[in-house]
């Protein structure tokens, strides 16, 4: 009996394999290719981590047949995704079908446990309003950039996106905006607060905050190619500073990030691999 249970896990995954096989195809492309999502190769292992440290917690207790019908609208969510060219749509569907089988084959319980690790494949999934949310973000991000810097004696001029020095222009383009930071941070973030010990409402706190952090990080990150560009020459400011300043800022954010949860209490709590 037990080799015939296997059967139908075993076709369904076949059968997702074969019919995601082109998502993760054309979810390649855009972690090469989007200056947004360079991190998202890393998020599939981190999800299959989690998800190995919390494998027994996926004993069966009471499958529920309501897992059949989040699967199918999984399912739809594919088909509509695929036919009106919807990608997002396309690979989100992988989050709801794979919930949907969870609770078919395994119940509530195990669907619960597993519900961080699910959840955590958005990540991975590039979201169609972010250029929306960047134009504003990027014209905050040029406003404070210039303000600080004339503050601190550079004599800067902002047009639009653009910030002028004496002898040379910096245009600050959607990608540095702060966006980039921002979403590879909240990733960073996510997990880092799901091992946290904690209320719910400390670790909600802490990720909301990763939004200001990120965005003072940038402008700090963009402040300094101005004051580089000012003392050393935008030649300085552009091989020697721009092209390891995204890390040294993102670990700085980071930092921050960490320095807060413990200013709030929240100490790390074990892996539980049973």
């Amino acid at each position: 009996m037990k080799g015939r249970q296997l059967i139908g896990p075993i076709l369904t995954g076949v059968i997702l394999v074969t019919l995601y096989c082109p998502v993760l195809i054309w979810l390649i492309g855009v972690w090469l290719d989007s200056p947004y999502y360079s991190y998202g190769f890393l998020i599939l292992p981190v999800s299959a981590f989690i998800t190995w440290t919390r494998r027994k917690e996926l004993i069966i207790t009471k499958p529920l047949s309501a897992g059949a019908a989040v699967f199918a609208i999984g399912l739809v969510a594919y088909v509509l995704g695929s036919i009106w060219k919807i990608y997002w749509l396309w690979a989100f569907s992988l989050l709801i079908v794979t919930l949907g089988l969870l609770l078919y084959f395994r119940g509530a319980k195990a669907a619960r446990s597993m519900l961080f690790p699910i959840c955590f494949l958005i990540f991975m999934i590039p979201l169609p309003f972010l250029d929306s949310i960047a134009i504003p973000l990027q014209s905050i991000t040029t406003y404070c950039s210039a303000s600080i810097a004339t503050a601190v004696g550079i004599p800067v001029t902002r047009t639009g996106a653009e910030i002028r020095l004496a002898d040379s222009a910096f245009i600050i383009g959607l990608p540095c905006s702060g966006m980039n930071i921002l979403i590879s941070l909240l990733a960073l973030a996510a997990v880092f607060v799901y091992f946290l010990k904690g209320s719910y409402y400390k670790r909600g706190s802490l990720f909301v905050l990763v939004f200001p952090i990120a965005i003072l990080a940038n402008i700090m990150r963009i402040v300094l190619l101005l004051v580089i560009a000012h003392f050393w020459g935008t030649e300085a400011a552009l091989t020697f500073f721009h092209g390891f300043s995204s890390l040294l800022i993102f670990l700085i954010a980071f930092l921050c990030l960490f320095l807060l949860s413990r200013f709030f209490g929240c100490g790390f709590r074990g892996m539980k691999t049973n």
